[in-house]
């Protein structure tokens, strides 16, 4: 039986969180990123604090408004919250969202729980429990469910890594909740070999035999490259129990890079009637400067025209800081010789000065950020007028600077707020995002 080995290595094994890349096939499918992007040479940190997708209505020929997620931060900028909403034609009524978030002392997260809206009150779905070693790899996450008779939380599955000295993935074990025995009962293991720049040469992937209590092995992908570890060649084997050995399944070929970008990629598939391979299908992107995806095209093998065929496309654009503004989606129609849009991703960013209480920089009017307990608001002029409102623009507080100004912000909520500061007319003459 045939297996989709690139695909299933490239998806299923990071589907779940912290499992190294496996398959370059995947390199041209960029996901927007959801995390804090902090610019290393500044003191700048810009964090997505929403993003909405929509899709293609052919009847309208315009985008439909699908989902939206709102993110929440702590004060070290790690993600504390995050709710999702469906549109329902007029407004975004929340249907899910993700809280309790708890971290040890580096900042790793330990906790969270996710819960869905069932029309009159939250409800608790899932739990995640993270453990990290000295090093904060991630050692496990185990994942919970909700039992409404008993009101607690059932394992549900758990993922397990383990890591060599220079901190390189050494295997990832999955692993579900036996209720009958009580115990956890292993079923995918994934092991990583790697040459002495890191770079992944073999990836295998084994199933637990519960019949034999032995890994049984099943994909193995081994790849070859330069001497400026760029990958050369990807070949995927399956295993064949039969015989007992590996047997040819897909390769990635004719891998091309530019300016240290890979920007072209064909997968092959095996013919066991012609042992040979044969071409599938090919993706091929281009880059800015910064190193930044502009776009990826997907293409599939015609072999009655012994050409490649256009499938999909994603295009992406950018702010000045490098974080992804928006990700079109587009099918190829092949009666109409066109693309045609699908989906549509969009970010939203709020951007950060981070702010050292004892040395403010001179062209800062506001410090520390994040805060806590107090902000201390500093002004070029002697007198100058502000205001402070929330993420919601609910007006927290105002009032009137002379010189510095220390405002007591011990009750207010965590989150995001902007200080206005405004000159004689009421014009807003700066503007300062903060976050507690």
């Amino acid at each position: 039986m045939k297996k989709n080995l690139f695909l299933f290595l490239a998806f299923s094994l990071n589907s779940f969180s912290q499992v190294p890349q496996t398959s370059v096939w995947n390199y041209l499918q960029q996901f927007p990123n959801t995390k804090a992007k902090i610019n290393t040479t500044s003191t700048r940190i810009n964090l997505i604090d929403s993003s909405f997708s929509k899709s293609w209505s052919t009847s309208i020929n315009n985008w439909n408004p699908t989902y939206r997620i709102i993110y929440d931060y702590n004060s070290s900028f790690k993600e504390s919250g995050s709710v999702g909403a469906s549109w329902n034609g007029s407004s975004w009524p929340a249907n899910s969202r993700t809280i309790d978030y708890t971290f040890d002392g580096q900042n790793n997260l330990l906790t969270n729980v996710e819960q869905y809206w069932n029309g009159s009150v939250w409800v608790n779905g899932s739990k995640t429990i993270n453990t990290y070693d000295a090093a904060n790899n991630k050692l496990s996450d185990t994942h919970q469910l909700w039992n409404s008779v008993t009101s607690g939380w059932d394992n549900s599955s758990k993922y397990v890594r383990t890591y060599d000295p220079t901190n390189n993935m050494l295997t990832y074990t999955t692993q579900t909740w036996d209720s009958i025995t009580l115990a956890w009962v292993s079923n995918y293991m994934g092991s990583f070999t790697y040459d002495a720049s890191h770079n992944m040469l073999i990836s295998l992937k084994q199933i637990w035999n519960t019949t034999t209590s032995s890994w049984v092995n099943d994909t193995k992908l081994t790849s070859t490259f330069t001497n400026g570890n760029q990958c050369l060649t990807q070949v995927g084997e399956i295993w064949d129990s039969s015989t007992n050995s590996w047997v040819n399944n897909e390769k990635l070929v004719n891998i091309v890079y530019s300016n240290n970008d890979l920007t072209s990629v064909e997968r092959h598939v095996w013919n066991t009637t012609t042992s040979s391979y044969y071409p599938y299908g090919k993706r091929t992107g281009s880059f800015d400067g910064n190193h930044c995806l502009l776009n990826a095209l997907n293409q599939t093998w015609n072999t009655m025209s012994g050409a490649w065929i256009n499938s999909t496309k994603d295009e992406y654009s950018y702010d000045d800081y490098g974080n992804k503004l928006n990700t079109l989606n587009q099918n190829w129609n092949s009666s109409t010789n066109s693309w045609e849009n699908f989906w549509h991703l969009e970010n939203y960013y709020t951007s950060f000065i981070v702010v050292n209480e004892e040395t403010p920089p001179q062209n800062m009017t506001a410090y520390p950020n994040p805060f806590s307990d107090v902000i201390t608001i500093g002004t070029e002029t002697d007198e100058s007028n502000y205001i402070l409102v929330d993420a919601l623009g609910q007006i927290i507080m105002k009032g009137q600077l002379e010189g510095k100004s220390v405002i007591n912000t011990s009750s207010f909520k965590n989150g995001f707020y902007t200080i206005n500061i405004l000159n004689e007319t009421g014009k807003v003459i700066r503007c300062i995002k903060l976050l507690k």
